[in-house]
């Protein structure tokens, strides 16, 4: 089951819009009618305000505390490792490496790119709102400022920005804001 708040279905995000999600159920909720099955074809939709629907919906749902499905889920491997056999590390290796040796409060930033679909699928995040990024937006550059905002707010917390040369281009006079600030780590 997919439930989808806010979702553009983008082919960034699905692939193959035709192939995505073959044998799963999608209910859709967004405030623009336009969205709608627009890229993805949905089993139920509600078009409306996002936080008064689920507001709505947390109403009918019973809380419920399952720990032997979180120990299931908790179980699989989440490191990627390097294969020797090859002569070269994939970036998913290089991303998995990076956050098996963060701390759980890592903030992670990205910008936008192909780097920002690997960050969410092989960076594991545990804490909320530790993961700064423009979602489908296609917001180039966004993830510098993200990052020094993330370090002005919390300069205890270790900051990753996960960026590509053209999104860092766009923002390398940013570096001038992070120094004059004295942000931790930035030099």
């Amino acid at each position: 089951l997919i439930i989808a708040v806010g979702v553009r279905f983008s082919d960034r995000a699905t692939g193959n819009g035709a192939k995505f999600a073959k044998n799963s159920k999608i209910i859709q909720l967004d405030p623009d009618s336009a969205e709608i099955n627009k890229n993805v074809q949905t089993h139920h939709h509600i078009v409306g305000d996002a936080k008064r629907v689920l507001e709505l919906l947390l109403e009918k749902a019973a809380p419920k505390q399952n720990d032997e499905w979180m120990k299931y889920v908790f179980s699989f491997k989440t490191e990627t490792e390097y294969d020797e056999a090859t002569d070269h590390l994939t970036p998913q290796q290089v991303l998995s490496s990076i956050a098996r040796i963060c701390p759980q409060d890592t903030i992670v930033a990205t910008d936008v790119g192909q780097h920002q679909m690997w960050a969410a699928q092989y960076v594991r995040h545990v804490k909320p709102r530790h993961f700064l990024t423009s979602g489908g937006l296609g917001t180039m550059g966004y993830g510098y400022g993200a990052a020094i905002g993330a370090k002005a707010a919390k300069p205890e917390a270790p900051v990753i920005h996960f960026t590509g040369d053209g999104s860092f281009h766009m923002n390398l006079n940013e570096a001038c804001t992070a120094v004059s600030f004295g942000l931790p780590g930035v030099q």
